[in-house]
């Protein structure tokens, strides 16, 4: 694994317009569909039952990579995982439905909506009676591809080029404008359960820091209520009288389970949590004592990170060895003694990561699943995206995804991932060289290539450049 290239602070992308692939022949997308068949031999449990949209795009793209490493072949008449793979089987797979429809028999579970209601997990398609036979077909919405919407990237089982594939299509679907937007009844608009940084609960990722004294204090979201949608705007609360400063790495996350953010921190040779516990102690403040420590050699640990790796609700811990491993160990608070939530590690993914500068894990592309975003030791911002549901033996990183080259974060003093937007899509908030504290935000869905954090969003007045930790 190497950790060398990667984004950096400095570096501004024009917005571009996506390359749209090729349109193809009606003769060639559509299929002959099939006879709805319950579902054989597939384990039942949760079909029919609500889904997420991150649920609903993670299983669509398993079949991007599910026939040995490669898309799943289309065919009308064939199977795959227990549904036909065609357009309609395609879509119940992702679905999770009981039974593997037909663009005839789509609409019987699903709702017509408007094109700017259009959201992940949604599809359009031509369904209803008289749809079947080569008329019908059917493509899983993922995102907007540029703001104009008049592009998007969708999923679907085409019959060109002849098996799943995920591509940027003009609206509503290569100039066919009998293609509309349909709901699954059953999808939820809920975000992902991962809460990194989240601190109450209310999808926006809050801001946690230690200052010079060694005091823990809290920035709570603005954006909803600030008159230029700042998300930082002024302190919420502060623990007096702590002492925080033995503290050398700080993350916060998930680890209960409860939608609040927790806090994970090294202190010396142990490892520290802190359960929020926002909702019972006196004035709403959290991390009011240490609810779990785990004594060891930690102190050989350069950095921590809280998300939920797995997908499981529950925020996982990322973690560098001084050695320059990158250690995960998975939460099992529902199977350890004492719903102790870090057990043993998980994962052990190879040396490299030593010379890594900052290092921060949340969900990047709204999957559910937390990815990894870093500084490597020449300064470029880099990131890992979750590979649990297509590597073999379900390992998280596996790979690098996207790097910025040439960019210069070596002098950024403070960065922490999280979704500060809202938006379901983590953010970067660093404290930048000149002490400015600085957001990131994503916009993987708009810039050239998918790549995030090309371009500073807002920055904030005054000097943080005194602050020990940030989460």
């Amino acid at each position: 694994m190497r950790t060398r290239r990667t984004l950096g602070l400095g570096v501004v992308a024009a917005l571009a317009a996506l390359a749209l692939a090729a349109p193809v022949s009606a003769q060639e997308t559509v299929q002959r569909q099939g006879t709805e068949v319950p579902i054989a031999g597939l384990a039942a449990a949760g079909v029919d039952e609500p889904i997420t949209r991150g649920e609903v795009i993670s299983r669509a793209k398993t079949w991007l990579t599910a026939n040995n490493g490669g898309p799943v072949p289309y065919d009308m008449g064939g199977w795959f995982g227990g549904y036909r793979a065609d357009c309609s089987g395609f879509v119940s797979m992702a679905w999770k439905l009981g039974s593997s429809r037909t663009t005839e028999s789509l609409p019987a579970v699903s709702q017509r909506i408007a094109k700017n209601d259009l959201l992940p997990g949604d599809v359009l398609g031509k369904l209803g009676p008289g749809t079947g036979g080569p008329a019908g077909h059917v493509v899983i919405f993922e995102a907007w591809a540029n703001d104009a919407r008049t592009a998007y990237t969708g999923i679907e089982q085409a019959g060109s080029p002849g098996h799943t594939v995920r591509r940027t299509i003009p609206y509503p679907y290569f100039g066919d404008s009998s293609y509309l937007p349909w709901r699954y009844n059953r999808i939820t608009d809920a975000r992902p359960v991962d809460r990194v940084s989240d601190v109450n609960s209310d999808g926006f990722g809050d801001l946690i820091g230690v200052d010079a004294n060694g005091e823990l204090f809290g920035y709570n979201n603005a954006t909803l209520v600030s008159g230029d949608r700042s998300p930082f705007t002024g302190e919420t609360w502060r623990n007096a009288g702590g002492d925080w400063s033995a503290v050398t790495t700080l993350a916060s996350g998930d680890v209960t389970g409860d939608g609040y953010a927790d806090l994970v921190g090294v202190e010396g040779n142990s490892l520290v949590v802190y359960a929020n516990g926002a909702l019972v102690s006196p004035g709403g403040k959290p991390y009011g004592g240490v609810t779990w420590r785990y004594d060891g050699a930690w102190s050989g640990v350069s950095h921590v990170a809280v998300a939920d790796v797995t997908g499981d609700g529950f925020g996982d811990l990322v973690a560098v060895e001084r050695s320059g491993v990158l250690v995960v160990y998975a939460n099992g608070s529902k199977v350890n003694p004492g719903g102790k939530p870090f057990g043993g590690e998980t994962y052990r993914m190879g040396q490299g990561w030593g010379g890594v500068k900052h290092l921060g894990v949340a969900d990047l592309n709204r999957d559910g699943f937390g990815d990894l975003v870093a500084v490597d030791g020449n300064g470029e911002l880099f990131g890992y995206n979750n590979a649990t549901l297509v590597s073999g033996d379900r390992k998280p990183f596996t790979g690098e995804t996207w790097r910025i080259r040439n960019s210069n974060w070596s002098a950024v003093k403070q960065f922490s991932v999280m979704d500060a937007s809202g938006d379901g899509y983590a953010d970067i908030i660093a404290v930048e060289p000149d002490g400015k504290l600085a957001m990131y935000a994503n916009g993987s869905l708009v810039n050239p290539g998918g790549i995030p954090y090309t371009n500073r969003t807002w920055s904030a007045a005054g000097d943080w450049s005194g602050v020990r930790t940030l989460a």
